[in-house]
């Protein structure tokens, strides 16, 4: 038998007697390796390669069970499989490609005009988020080449902040907006506003991570800790902060745990079903477009009307719908949308005007030629007629909608005059209407309201808002009042459902006449 690995197969008879190794020499080209203790188990390095042979060679024998005689595997490995870090000098190079793509965004937006105000769309914003995209991968790419030490983080730090952007102070008397109009100057478009915060939130992280590079394990396990606690803290501050509210909670989510919560949206989500998520909402846009002959006089006429003598050109859009917006499988699209109506729903307190003012509002409410043509329910208080919006939905959220709105829905062969918006409230039946009962006269069973009946549908008027956003007339009469669905007449039958076609005979759509178009009944 010829000789395996340089060793005569003598020398292994022992140390495969009984399956075991035993302390054996081993030589390769005539050589001593030295002796080595019996098999054991080694773990595999951090490297991912299995080099247990390296520490312990005698794995790599095994006995022929015809013969008796050890077979070597042929491997031989070095005993230190440990790569070394990258030089720091590879990784200054990697993070400055990804530096020099982010600049070239920046450049790429200045060069072509991009717009540094508002939020349009340019032709250039589809090439500028793939060079950012690609500097963030890049950058990230340097950080994860040698995460241990602060040069890859720190350019991470610098793409993050050239992707967020820098801009001018805010121009005087626009200091408390939430985007003041002022120059922003961002590799990343202004349109892609979302992703600016993410890449400054991204570069918050770096520095964060370059902190913990220069620090101890165990501080920086302290901190973890400390984040995660802080984190799951706040989340039971949240279930906890609804009425009626412990003093230690509110305490807690007035001081230190609300900023988190609300940049995170957790305070929302967590409150949705602690202890009643109460009614949704819905969006209506009327889009009004101008029709041949109409003269700026006319507009201007209608637009201080409470209602148009005859019908107009106009489309309506109710949203959400889930048969429209739930495109995916988890209904992300559908949920984003009814995010967006619920925010609609954050209203000013009671006394947000002055009292000469609130006179006014009231005044122009209960007119004669107001009040004969949209009644107000009597057993329902003022407080619930109108909702007023605080200051950052109508100066900024409401125009954006109604840009949106154009934008997205309207018909591009066709001129659009104005956008009429309704913040819809879908009450919650109460549980005695919705349960079956039966009539007290004549013992007849009556079937409990539909959750979907038109008057559980409480449109608030939002205004009136030109193409650019400007609101029309900030003196419209029923500016967010409610106005009611009104049903004048059972059906014959009380189990019976209203159809669609026969709507006009049982309830009167005050919306459809305030706009001057009647809405479609789904």
């Amino acid at each position: 038998m010829p000789q395996v690995g340089g060793a005569n197969p003598g020398q292994f008879s022992s140390a495969c007697t009984g399956g075991r190794l035993a302390k054996i020499p081993i030589t390769r080209a005539g050589l001593p390796i030295g002796w080595f203790p019996r098999a054991t188990a080694h773990r595999p390095r951090r490297t991912g390669v299995d080099d247990s042979s390296a520490k312990n060679p005698s794995r790599n024998i095994r006995c022929d069970d015809s013969s008796g005689v050890p077979a070597i595997m042929t491997n031989s490995t070095p005993d230190d499989l440990d790569e070394p870090p990258p030089p720091e000098s590879r990784v200054w190079k990697v993070g400055l490609v990804g530096i020099g793509l982010a600049f070239a965004a920046l450049v790429l937006g200045l060069a072509g005009g991009a717009p540094r105000r508002g939020f349009e769309g340019h032709d250039l914003d589809g090439p500028r988020i793939l060079l950012c995209a690609a500097a963030m991968v890049v950058a990230g790419s340097a950080a994860a080449l040698r995460p241990l030490w602060y040069g890859g983080w720190a350019c991470l730090v610098a793409v993050g902040l050239t992707c967020h952007g820098v801009g001018m102070p805010a121009p005087a008397g626009q200091e408390w907006f939430t985007v003041p109009e002022r120059d922003w100057y961002a590799a990343v478009p202004n349109s892609w506003d979302s992703i600016q915060l993410f890449c400054g939130i991204g570069a918050a992280l770096a520095v964060v991570a370059i902190a913990a590079t220069m620090a101890s394990r165990k501080f920086v396990f302290s901190l973890l800790f400390v984040a995660i606690a802080y984190h799951w803290a706040g989340i039971l501050s949240a279930v906890t902060s609804t009425y009626p509210t412990p003093w230690l909670t509110d305490q807690y989510w007035k001081r230190v745990s609300h900023w988190y919560l609300q940049f995170a949206y957790l305070n929302n989500a967590y409150q949705f079903y602690s202890p009643d998520p109460g009614p949704a909402s819905e969006i209506w846009f009327c889009i009004e477009y101008k029709t041949a002959g109409s003269s700026e006089e006319e507009a201007g006429s209608e637009a201080n009307a409470t209602t148009a003598k005859a019908p107009k050109d106009a489309d309506w859009v109710m949203t959400p719908r889930r048969r429209l917006d739930y495109l995916d499988p988890l209904g992300l699209t559908y949920y984003r949308r009814l995010s967006l109506s619920e925010q609609l729903a954050q209203f000013a307190g009671p006394n947000n005007y002055f009292p000469d003012e609130e006179y006014r509002v009231k005044q122009r409410r209960v007119s004669p030629n107001v009040a004969d043509k949209f009644p107000k329910d009597p057993s329902v208080i003022d407080q619930t007629h109108f909702h007023q919006p605080n200051d950052i939905i109508v100066r900024q959220i409401l125009p954006s909608y109604a840009r949106h709105a154009i934008a997205e829905y309207a018909d591009p062969d066709k001129v659009v005059k104005s956008v009429r918006i309704y913040r819809v409230t879908h009450a919650v039946p109460e549980l005695d209407q919705f349960r079956a009962r039966k009539d007290a006269q004549t013992g007849a069973a009556i079937r409990g309201i539909s959750p979907f009946d038109p008057i559980l549908y409480l449109p608030y008027f939002q205004g009136e808002f030109d193409p650019t956003g400007k609101l029309v007339d900030s003196t419209e009469p029923l500016l967010y009042w409610l106005l009611l669905t009104r049903q004048i007449r059972l059906p014959l039958d009380p189990n019976q459902i209203v159809p669609t076609a026969e709507y006009d005979k049982y309830y009167i759509d005050y919306v459809s006449l305030h706009a001057g178009s009647k809405r479609p009944k789904e």
